[in-house]
């Protein structure tokens, strides 16, 4: 379990890593700072399930599938995630998953860390990623008490969210209609959207951003030289 500089409900957390069925990772959804409409950050880490970049803005997801997920408040699969708190199974750590840069081989997006993690668990063959919207994190006070109340006026439009605030560590949202908790894995995508990283390695080149086909890669290999 990795956790940014975020505010975060601590029965979440708790829900988010016992996300009741078998993943590889599982990420929370985190939100700009003094975001009044809920913008979702992470969306230079953040690929749905068809490899599209997300969006910033409510419901946040791109697959018609995910969107409808996420109105729900169920789990959706994604390509990629981190969004300021994120949970992995351990056995890839032991196999040699870790942090690293990208390398400028032509075959990478020249993201940071965060995006490599989820990228290099398909190379190995771990495909069950996931965002949970049962957890909701800020940067910031304000923020943070802002994905507890829903209800104002400026968010009215989310009403169908369903709002946790006082999660039990067991709870889950009931399936809505005839969806099941467990999303379907449709595996890694054809090609997906790529936004390297500046000079700084800091922040996208949004206005660079470009499609590339999705090639595994010997990632052992890759780990030992």
């Amino acid at each position: 379990m990795f956790i940014n500089d975020v505010l975060f409900h601590a029965a979440e957390l708790v829900a988010l890593i016992q996300t009741p069925f078998d993943y590889d990772q599982v990420c929370a959804l985190d939100f700009a700072p003094d975001s009044i409409d809920l913008w979702f950050y992470d969306i230079w880490v953040a690929r749905d399930a068809n490899g599209e970049k997300m969006r910033n803005r409510y419901p946040y997801a791109v697959v018609p599938e995910s969107v409808k997920r996420m109105e729900a408040g169920l789990p959706f699969a994604v390509y990629t995630c981190w969004n300021g708190v994120t949970v992995f199974r351990a056995e890839p750590f032991f196999r040699g998953l870790r942090f690293r840069n990208p390398r400028d081989t032509g075959q990478e997006c020249l993201h940071g860390e965060a995006y490599q993690m989820s990228e290099d668990l398909h190379y190995m063959g771990y495909h069950k990623i996931a965002i949970n919207p049962v957890m909701r994190v800020a940067y910031n006070l304000e923020t943070f008490l802002r994905t507890r109340w829903l209800e104002t006026e400026q968010t009215k439009r989310y009403h169908s969210w369903p709002l946790h605030t006082h999660i039990l560590p067991d709870y889950f949202p009931e399936p809505h209609g005839c969806l099941p908790v467990e999303p379907e894995w449709p595996g890694p995508p054809i090609e997906y959207t790529c936004c390297d990283a500046d000079g700084t390695g800091l922040k996208a080149k949004w206005h660079e951003c470009h499609k590339r086909t999705y090639q595994p890669i010997d990632l052992e290999f890759l780990l030992n030289n």
